[in-house]
C-alpha cells in the first residue's frame, strides 16, 4: 500500500476547468482548476487482508489539498471517562457565572466536607454546561467537517464569491473546534511543545533553561533587605525564616500566592480539577480554600478526600597503604515504609524546630494516604554519626593525601558512599554505626544490593575478611554514582552505554518527521546537548563517545524518516559555529567539555570546599597553582591544567586582604605581572604577597618603583585606591562578564 501526492491525473475526467498544471488557490469562477492528485494505491494482497478498507478525502483547511484517511476496519467504540476539568472552559464568557451560581450552597459541616460537597455539586453543573455550550468536541468536529464538505462541493459546482464566503465561514467554525481539540490534547499530553509541534519552540526553550535557573540559589534577601551570598549566611537566614513563619497562621494573601504558583497546565487531581481552575476562580472559592488551611493549622485531621493524592577520590583506591582502601556503596530500603515517624519528630525537635511546626508535620506524615519522602533528615543523622568516628584516635580511615580534611563518606539524598580502610576494628566501627542507625531510624540497609569495592590486586584473604565483616557482596568497577560511571582504571566505551541509550530514547519519543529543521535544531540545542552536561562536568569521556553523540545528533537533524539514511548537507563540525557567524549555532561537545573544565578550574581557584582541599593537597601542596607542572594524576586534573591559562587570564583578584601573589596572579586587571614585564626586567621573587606593597592604607611608592616598570606603577596608583586591608581572602571576579560571575558560555 502506498498513498500521497502523486502529482498526476489518470484521465481528463479527474480535471475540471483551467489550463493544465494550474491549481485553484481559492480563486473564484472561471479561474478555478480542480484536479485529483492525491490517492492511495493497494495491491490485491492488502485488499484481501483488509476487505473493508476505505479511503476518505477530508475537508480542506488552510490548504487546497485534502488530507486522506485510510480505514481498514470497524472503529473501536469509546468508553465513559470520569470528570476532568478542561482548561479551555475558562475562555468561555459564561464560565465564571456558572461556577459562581453553583458554588453557593447551604451545607453545614467542617470546612473539609463543605469544600468536598461544593466541588461535587459543581462537577455536575459544569458537565451539563459543557454539553450545552461546547458539546462533544469530537462529534462537533465530525459535523463541522461534513458541513465544510458540502460547502466545498457547492463552491466547486458554482465557484462564485457568495459561495466562497459561505465556505470560509464554515471553515472558520471548523478551525474553532480544531483549536478546542488541540487544547484538549495539549492538556492531556502535559507539554504544549509536544502537541503543538514547532509553534511553541520559544516557550519550550525558555521552559528548559528557565527551570535550570530556578533551581539555582546564589543569594537571598533577609527581612531587613540585606543580600546574603555566602552558604553559611543563607543557611542561618533560612533556619530563622522557617522558625518564624511556621509557628504562625498563614494569611489569606499567602495562601492565594501559593495557589497562584501552581502549575496551571498540570494534570488534574483526584477531584478532577486542575490548578488553573483554582487560580481563575479564586474570587469565588478563595474563602473556602482559606478555611481549609486554617482548619488544618487549628489541628483538624485531613480526610481522605484531601490527602488522596565528582569522585577524584576513587582513584586513590589503588594506593598501597596499610591497611588497604575500601569503598562501600549503600542501598537503602524505601524510606517511607521504613523510617520511624517518631524518630523523625525527634530529629526535628533536636534541630530546633518549633513544636507547632513539628505537630503540623506529624499530622501530615501520620496520615496513611500520603506518600511523602523524607530522607534528608535521617541521612543527616547518619552523616554526623560517621563523622564522629574520627574522634577515636584508633580509627583508621581511607588513605588520602597528607593534610587533607578527614573524609569517610559522601551522601546525596539516599545515595551514600562510605570510604573506609580494611582495618578490622575500623570497619567494624562503621558497621556498628550502620546498625545503630537502622535500630533508631527504622530504615534498613539493603545488604543484597549494597557492595564493597577494593583494588583488583588485593589479596583474597583480606577481600574475604571485608566481605565477612560488612555482609555485602563484592562489586566490580565501574559503578554508577549520581549518574556518572566511577572507575580507577582505563575507561571503555561500554561505560557510557547508558548515556548513549538515554539520548537515543529521547529521540524515539519525538516524531522527527513532524518537525521542521528549526524545531529539531531547538530540541537538539535545548535537550539532547544538555543530557551529557552533568557527565562532561565531572569526568573525561572518550573521544569515541563524543563522536558517537555527534553522529546521533546529525542523523536526527538531517533525517526526515525514522531509521532512514539521508544526505548530510554539511559536516557536524561545520555547523557547530555560533549563530552570529551565520550558522545554526550547535555546540561541539568537545568545546563544551573544555568550558566545563574551565569552570572546574575556576571553582578550584575561587572556592573553599572539601573537593578544593583534596585537590590542593594532592596536586599543589605549597606550589602556586599557576606554576604546577603536569606529572601524573587523573585525567580530570590534566584537563583542568589544560584550561588553566585561559581561565587565569580572566580572573581578577580584588584586593581585600592582600594575600594574592604579586607576580603570578592577576590583581592589576592586566595579567599576571610575571607575563607582562619584559624578559630582561629583574623580578624580586622574595616578594610574594600584595600586602607587602601596602602600608597603612597606602601604596609603598618606593617599593613599587624599585620592583615594577614605571608604566605599571602608574597603572597601579591610578586604578587601585587602597583604604585599609580587611577580610581574610581577596575577592575573585570574572572579567569576561559584566557581573563578575563565571559562566560557561563566557569561558
Amino acid at each position: 500500500m502506498v498513498g500521497g501526492d502523486f502529482n498526476v491525473i489518470l484521465s481528463e475526467e479527474e480535471k475540471l476547468g483551467g489550463l493544465p498544471g494550474v491549481l485553484s488557490h481559492g480563486r473564484a469562477a472561471e479561474h478555478c482548476i480542480f484536479k485529483r492528485l492525491d490517492r492511495v494505491l493497494a495491491n490485491q494482497a492488502f485488499q484481501d487482508l483488509f476487505p473493508q478498507n476505505e479511503v476518505e478525502h477530508l475537508t480542506k483547511s488552510g490548504s487546497d489539498r485534502a488530507p486522506l484517511v485510510l480505514s481498514c476496519g470497524e472503529e473501536v467504540t469509546g468508553y465513559i471517562k470520569p470528570f476532568r476539568f478542561l482548561n479551555f472552559w475558562i475562555q468561555h464568557a459564561s464560565f465564571k457565572e456558572v461556577v459562581s451560581q453553583n458554588w453557593k450552597t447551604d451545607f453545614m459541616g467542617s470546612p473539609y466536607l463543605a469544600f468536598k460537597h461544593k466541588l461535587k455539586n459543581l462537577k455536575g453543573a459544569l458537565a451539563k454546561w459543557s454539553r450545552e455550550t461546547c458539546g462533544n468536541i469530537f462529534e462537533q468536529l465530525i459535523i463541522r467537517e461534513e458541513v465544510v464538505k458540502v460547502k466545498e462541493q457547492f463552491f466547486e459546482e458554482q465557484p462564485s464569491i457568495i459561495n466562497r464566503i459561505v465556505l470560509q465561514k464554515a471553515q472558520a467554525e471548523l478551525k474553532k473546534y480544531l483549536h478546542l481539540e488541540e487544547q484538549y490534547w495539549k492538556q492531556k499530553a502535559g507539554f504544549s511543545w509536544f502537541t503543538e509541534g514547532d509553534k511553541n519552540t520559544n516557550f519550550f526553550h525558555n521552559y528548559v533553561t528557565g527551570q535550570r535557573r530556578k533551581l539555582q540559589l546564589n543569594r537571598i534577601q533577609d527581612g531587613s533587605g540585606n543580600w546574603l551570598e555566602t552558604r553559611e549566611e543563607i543557611l542561618e537566614e533560612a533556619i530563622s525564616f522557617l522558625r518564624k513563619h511556621f509557628c504562625s497562621y498563614p494569611t489569606k494573601e499567602e495562601v492565594k500566592k501559593a495557589v497562584s504558583e501552581l502549575n496551571g497546565d498540570s494534570s488534574s487531581g483526584p477531584d478532577g480539577f486542575a490548578g488553573v481552575f483554582y487560580q481563575q476562580c479564586w474570587d469565588i472559592l478563595g474563602d473556602d480554600v482559606y478555611a481549609i488551611v486554617l482548619a488544618f493549622f487549628d489541628g483538624a485531621v485531613l480526610p481522605k478526600s484531601i490527602t488522596h493524592t565528582n569522585l577524584e577520590i576513587v582513584s586513590d583506591i589503588r594506593l598501597r597503604d596499610k591497611p588497604a582502601n575500601v569503598i562501600l556503596k549503600l542501598e537503602m530500603a524505601k524510606a517511607y515504609d521504613r523510617v520511624s515517624w517518631k524518630y523523625l519528630m525527634h530529629v526535628l525537635r533536636n534541630m530546633g524546630f518549633a513544636e507547632h511546626f513539628i505537630t503540623l508535620i506529624w499530622r501530615l506524615v501520620a496520615n496513611n494516604w500520603y506518600s511523602i519522602l523524607l530522607n534528608g533528615q535521617a541521612t543527616e543523622v547518619l552523616s554526623r554519626a560517621l563523622n564522629s568516628l574520627f574522634e577515636d584516635r584508633n580509627y583508621i580511615g581511607y588513605g588520602m593525601p597528607k593534610w587533607t580534611n578527614p573524609l569517610n563518606h559522601l551522601a546525596y539524598a539516599d545515595d551514600t558512599i562510605i570510604f573506609a580502610s580494611a582495618d578490622i576494628e575500623s570497619l567494624q566501627s562503621i558497621m556498628g554505626v550502620l546498625r545503630m542507625y537502622e535500630q533508631s531510624s527504622g530504615q534498613l540497609v539493603n545488604r543484597a544490593k549494597s557492595f564493597y569495592y577494593m583494588y583488583a590486586k588485593i589479596g583474597n584473604d583480606l577481600v574475604q575478611s571485608v566481605g565477612t565483616i560488612t555482609g555485602f557482596p563484592r562489586g566490580q568497577f565501574p559503578f554508577t554514582y549520581l549518574g556518572c560511571p566511577i572507575t580507577h582504571s582505563r575507561k571503555k566505551k561500554v561505560f557510557y552505554a547508558e548515556l548513549i541509550k538515554k539520548v537515543k530514547s529521547k529521540i524515539l519519543l519525538w516524531k522527527g518527521k513532524l518537525l521542521s529543521f528549526g524545531g529539531k535544531a531547538t530540541l537538539i540545542k535545548s535537550v539532547l546537548q544538555s543530557i551529557p552536561i552533568h557527565l562532561l562536568s565531572v569526568v573525561v569521556p572518550l573521544k569515541c563517545v563524543i563522536h558517537e553523540l555527534h553522529k546521533i545528533f546529525a542523523k536526527y537533524f538531517w533525517s526526515n524518516k525514522e531509521d532512514a539514511k539521508s544526505r548530510h548537507w554539511s559536516a557536524w563540525r561545520n555547523i557547530c559555529i555560533p549563530t552570529q557567524e551565520g550558522v545554526l549555532g550547535f555546540k561541539s561537545l568537545f568545546d563544551v567539555s573544555k568550558a566545563l573544565f574551565a569552570k572546574l578550574w575556576w571553582r578550584f581557584r575561587t572556592t573553599s570546599t572539601l573537593w578544593y582541599n583534596y585537590m590542593w593537597n594532592k596536586y599543589c601542596k605549597k606550589v602556586i597553582p599557576r606554576l604546577v607542572i603536569w606529572k601524573e594524576g587523573s585525567q580530570v586534573w590534566k584537563k583542568m591544567l589544560e584550561a588553566r591559562d585561559a581561565v587565569e587570564h580572566e580572573i581578577w583578584w580584588e584586593i581585600k586582604a592582600g594575600s594574592v601573589n604579586v607576580w603570578h596572579e592577576n590583581w592589576t586587571k592586566i595579567e599576571a605581572l610575571y607575563h607582562v614585564v619584559l624578559d630582561d626586567f629583574p623580578i624580586n621573587e622574595e616578594m610574594e604577597e600584595v600586602a607587602e606593597l601596602i602600608e597603612e592604607g597606602r601604596w609603598k611608592d618606593e617599593v613599587l618603583i624599585q620592583n615594577f616598570p614605571l608604566d605599571i606603577v602608574d597603572h597601579i596608583k591610578s586604578e587601585f585606591h587602597i583604604d585599609h586591608l580587611h577580610g581574610y581572602w581577596d575577592k575573585p571576579g570574572w572579567m569576561a562578564t559584566t557581573t563578575g560571575k563565571f559562566t560557561v558560555n563566557s569561558a
